[in-house]
């Protein structure tokens, strides 16, 4: 079939699209190399989680993937081309990595085996491995394993058989090592030669030392090879069982869940990975196997050491800006009193976030903080700063996802920190997960109340704040302040949906409103009048929004798409009448903020929040999406959209016929991270 008659992509086949743009990166001669090291990481990362969460749904024998039916794609014609793709991208991958390491040598840095090292490198292997690695060590014999629950998926693992030169008919002995990466670095640089750096790999190092484990108890010759395990991660949440407590479940129910993805050493010898898959009870239960290269777990590279003297390697460092118009020490809710503020993250500085949460907890006038928190730094500084309010005084009241994906025991322990401080933490919404970024402050002075509100597109988290593109608007506007107050009533009573006239609120109003601008802007085209859509978004795979935007521009409606990753709808279809045009950034940063924009017959409108166009997202998630106001944000944003829709550095194509092509013209280069 021609691509320009396919309306649809399947989800997991774009989504796979987008994870190669990420490799793209690291194999981009453009983008410093040990960047180019750490998109290897992410890459990895990346496709781990893709086993973990969606292969299972995608199985021919599975009937959980609701968007087949939906959108009528033939179940098995999808599984073989997933397994094409998946495979296909692991050959890229080992290129990547085998291109990537000839780089690294050409700048005199060395990764060395076990079998490279000169004598003096093995002395100080040897004695890094006593001193710090063998007491992290705790060898299993085989023939004691009896199944994969003995394994952790997070881990890498040497099977490792073992041998006497001293007993020439004597049977081998088999033993598995977990690699204590958790522990410690993937990497140990060992010391400069001239002008060269050389690292080893904690694999190697312990296959260099494997004498100091096994010599002790008769074996002194060794084959080690490296194997991994990827469990399923994805399972239906019971709504009718205490929330808390199914989570708890969840995460015991992950660390023994069923073995969907076992990966192992090409060069291991088939007798030894028979011993060990029998010992698994992999045999007949592994739904995918995959010979691949000696190491595995590359999302490790995401932590490649810094190497201070090839600082030349990397991205020039680009702190944050502080924002000159908010100056530090600055009354922040008197500024926001004054006018509405948009900080964009990173490029400016998340530290205003900070302020402001600090203030609140200590301003004689502040009576309440509302929060809702998905994922948060480890030791986060913003609910450090609600526990500080609670102990002034202050009424806090937080709603924590507990569900957020990965990061429940982080988001447990949240919890329970904050209910023994006193804070008030609203139970989980068992049918819902609340994905709305807001933040609501009271303050009372003279028996007046007034209200304060923060919206933005991503978690309040310090640290991703750094890596994370993301937009968060202060603002004291009576109409929207009003509107978080009645979210955050929905969230805490659970009562009826209440009626939202300003907010777009998932799953409440948000689709209708959506659908009603998009349908102005076709009664506009209809009309012979100038119309247009421009969406910065993570995802678009709900069929109501695509074929609606379908529609839209078969009517004439201009639309312009920035989608990170998933995007359904197929850009080069016929439908699109040429309308459509659509371009995916994969750079330095990760592009995460949302942004709406609707021509609306010349009175621009503009809108951020929290919501991607996802069927699942927008029907069973908190979502809010804000307008904004004010006519000088709006035009920054409109100055950073343009910037990015001219960019020809980091740009791609989403579609099917040119998929992942580097947009390319013949202006100025733009690099649309840099340019901002």
């Amino acid at each position: 079939m021609d691509t320009q008659d396919t309306l649809y992509i399947h989800r997991d086949i774009s989504w796979l699209r987008f994870n190669e743009r990420v490799l793209q990166e690291a194999n981009d001669p453009s983008v410093p190399l040990l960047e180019r090291v750490k998109f290897l990481g992410i890459y990895s990362n990346n496709q781990d989680e893709f086993f973990r969460t969606r292969i299972m749904d995608l199985k021919p024998d599975t009937k959980h993937d609701n968007e087949l039916a939906e959108y009528m794609f033939d179940r098995e014609k999808v599984w073989q081309e997933v397994l094409h793709l998946t495979a296909t991208l692991r050959k890229k991958f080992e290129t990547t990595v085998s291109t990537l390491l000839q780089e690294l040598r050409k700048n005199h840095i060395f990764i060395l085996n076990e079998t490279e090292v000169s004598d003096q490198q093995r002395e100080f292997v040897l004695a890094h491995f006593r001193r710090h690695v063998r007491s992290h060590l705790f060898p299993l014999f085989l023939e004691n394993v009896s199944d994969h629950t003995a394994l952790n998926e997070h881990s890498i693992y040497l099977l490792i058989k073992m041998l006497s030169d001293q007993q020439k008919k004597q049977k081998a002995a088999y033993s598995i090592l977990e690699l204590p990466t958790n522990r410690m670095s993937r990497f140990l640089v060992l010391p400069k030669q001239d002008d060269n750096t050389y690292l080893m790999m904690l694999d190697d190092v312990i296959r260099l030392s494997l004498a100091d484990i096994f010599t002790p108890i008769g074996y002194n010759v060794f084959e080690a090879y490296t194997f991994k395990i990827t469990r399923n991660a994805d399972i239906e949440f019971d709504t009718t069982r205490d929330a808390l407590q199914v989570i708890k479940d969840l995460v015991e129910w992950r660390k023994q869940s069923e073995i969907i993805r076992f990966l192992y050493d090409r060069n291991i010898p088939v007798s030894m990975l028979k011993h060990l898959k029998k010992a698994l009870l992999l045999t007949n239960n592994v739904n995918i196997e995959a010979a691949g290269s000696r190491y595995h777990n590359s999302k490790d590279f995401m932590r490649f050491p810094e190497l201070p003297d090839k600082a030349n390697l990397r991205h020039k460092p680009l702190l944050p800006l502080d924002l000159q118009s908010i100056p530090l020490h600055s009354n922040m809710l008197a500024l926001i009193k004054a006018k509405d503020w948009l900080i964009h993250f990173p490029y400016q500085s998340f530290q205003r976030m900070t302020d402001l949460l600090r203030e609140a907890s200590i301003d004689p006038y502040v009576t309440s903080i509302k929060m809702t928190v998905y994922r948060v730094a480890e030791d986060s500084a913003i609910l450090n700063a609600l526990v500080n309010a609670r102990r002034n005084g202050k009424e806090v009241t937080v709603y924590v996802e507990a569900k957020a994906r990965f990061d429940e025991i982080n988001n447990l322990y949240w919890v329970k920190r904050l209910t023994n401080e006193g804070v008030k933490v609203l139970n989980v919404l068992p049918d819902f997960k609340v994905h709305a970024k807001m933040l609501f402050i009271t303050t009372k002075k003279n028996e007046k109340e007034r209200h304060y509100a923060a919206i933005g597109t991503g978690n309040p988290n310090e640290d991703t704040a750094l890596i994370y593109t993301d937009k968060l608007l202060f603002t004291a506007n009576k109409d929207i302040t009003r509107e978080v107050a009645m979210v955050f009533g929905l969230i805490e009573n659970r009562l009826s949906f209440p009626k939202f006239n300003t907010l777009l609120v998932a799953p409440v109003n948000l689709r209708e409103r959506f659908t009603e601008l998009i349908d102005f802007e076709i009664k506009q085209a209809q009309n012979g009048k100038k119309a247009s859509i421009l969406f910065k978004i993570n995802g678009l795979s709900d069929k109501q929004i695509i074929d609606k935007l379908y529609y839209a521009a078969s009517q004439g409606v201009d639309i312009q798409l920035i989608v990170r990753g998933i995007c359904v709808l197929n850009t080069q279809a016929k439908a699109s009448c040429q309308r459509i045009h659509g371009i995916s950034i994969v750079d330095r940063y990760l592009e995460h903020s949302r942004v709406y924009v609707f021509g609306n017959a010349g009175n621009t409108l503009f809108f951020i929040g929290s919501a991607d166009f996802i069927k699942q997202k927008m029907d069973h998630r908190i979502e809010v999406v804000t307008p904004i106001y004010n006519k000088e944000i709006q035009q920054e944003l409109m100055n950073i959209l343009a910037i990015q829709l001219k960019d020809n550095s980091h740009a791609r194509y989403i579609g099917l016929h040119n998929v992942n092509e580097y947009v390319k013209n013949d202006h100025q280069t733009v690099d649309s991270q840099q340019e901002i």
